[in-house]
């Protein structure tokens, strides 16, 4: 068991063989998800379309998922889509003022929502 801790096998052994495939294995086979390595702000909400959390400023953020309503609405229709969606859900009649807007992408990299700072 030290060897195996301290990693004392000669290269091209069948030992050091064993840990590599064993280290390439957990980093290939694991799903992402496993480790919850996002920050809160950056997960989708799971009921609704929008979830309420806290970034480490203390700040409120806003993550309000988008749909994929079209396929030809571009990047920066989204994120509009996605303000008047905050805009309504606040109440607000006049446009929210943002310090900062990020995209949050799901799984396969699309945007899936965006998290939203607002002053």
């Amino acid at each position: 068991m030290k060897n195996w801790i301290l990693w004392s096998f000669s290269r091209g052994s069948f030992q050091y063989d064993m840990l590599c495939g064993l280290i390439l294995l957990a980093i290939f086979v694991i799903p992402r998800d496993v480790f919850q390595d996002r920050p809160d702000y950056m997960r989708l909400p799971q009921t609704g379309d929008i979830r309420v959390s806290v970034d480490d400023d203390q700040n409120q953020v806003y993550t309000v998922k988008v749909g994929m309503t079209s396929p030809d609405l571009v990047r920066s229709e989204l994120r509009e889509a996605a303000l008047l969606r905050l805009q309504a859900y606040l109440g607000r009649e006049e446009r929210l003022e943002t310090f900062r807007v990020e995209p949050v992408p799901d799984s396969w990299g699309s945007t899936a929502a965006y998290a939203i700072w607002v002053k």
